[in-house]
């Protein structure tokens, strides 16, 4: 312990945030995480607010975020151990930063997060699902649309809904995340599991059904025991079960 001598070792943890987040979204991983860790590391928790940054928000495609996230990295100058901690579009978006630079970050955690589509076709059908919400949240009423929005199969299994009000100044940049950052515009990114399976966690929620399905037929035949299974969860992983997603970090950093 510090109180002993020993040195911490120093850990800078960067934190990108969802699709209708916002950084605060990370605010009580950062405390358990700076809580859970400080016996062994000086932490630092970095969380991204990547909307608001030029260099980082949706007019750039993919591959330009990803050059700009490894550039803005870069300059923070950080000393020691370096983890990414992505949930589900911030998680797309940290497979794009590790396709770009793969060793800048000693670890990728991926919670909730996409590979890609394999088909053509299921490619073009997401392109057409997400436009047609683009363009709800360009022309809708936004409390009615996020409400929506939140109606998703995919969230239905969550215990905790977050409070999500958009303002007006918010409409285009929802609609543009929706239209450049699509899951169908992804490539299938599966293939990276293989080549840095050693640099990758996956967290899934137990009772997210659509993802625990895509975890067993893609993701745990190659990264094994770093996928993880976090209980009484839905898609929503950081705001259904926080401490057990911290626990799951801490049992990997440590």
């Amino acid at each position: 312990m510090e109180g002993l001598g020993q040195l911490l070792i120093s850990l800078d943890i960067f934190f990108l945030h969802g699709f209708l987040g916002s950084s605060s979204d990370g605010n009580q991983i950062e405390e358990l995480l700076k809580d859970r860790l400080s016996i062994r590391f000086k932490c630092q928790v970095h969380l991204v607010n990547y909307l608001t940054k030029e260099e980082l928000n949706p007019q750039n495609d993919y591959t330009q975020f990803a050059k700009n996230f490894c550039e803005y990295v870069s300059k923070k100058n950080c000393q020691g151990k370096k983890i990414l901690i992505g949930y589900s579009l911030g998680g797309r978006l940290a497979l794009h930063v590790l396709k770009e630079d793969p060793l800048l970050f000693d670890q990728f955690i991926l919670i909730s997060s996409h590979t890609g589509l394999s088909s053509a076709e299921d490619r073009q059908n997401r392109l057409e699902s997400d436009e047609l919400w683009a363009k709800r949240f360009l022309n809708e009423n936004l409390e009615t649309v996020v409400a929506d929005w939140n109606q998703q199969p995919v969230f239905n299994m969550g215990k905790l809904e977050p409070v999500r009000t958009p303002q007006e100044k918010d409409r285009k940049i929802l609609a543009l995340i929706l239209r450049q950052w699509s899951l169908g515009k992804q490539q299938d990114l599966s293939y990276l599991l293989s080549q840095y399976k050693e640099r990758i966690h996956y967290c899934v929620g137990s009772v997210d059904s659509k993802f625990v399905c895509l975890t067993k037929e893609k993701i745990e035949p190659i990264l094994k025991d770093r996928c993880h299974i976090v209980e009484a969860s839905g898609h929503r992983i950081i705001f259904d079960n926080p401490i057990a997603l911290v626990d799951i970090i801490s049992s990997i950093l440590i």
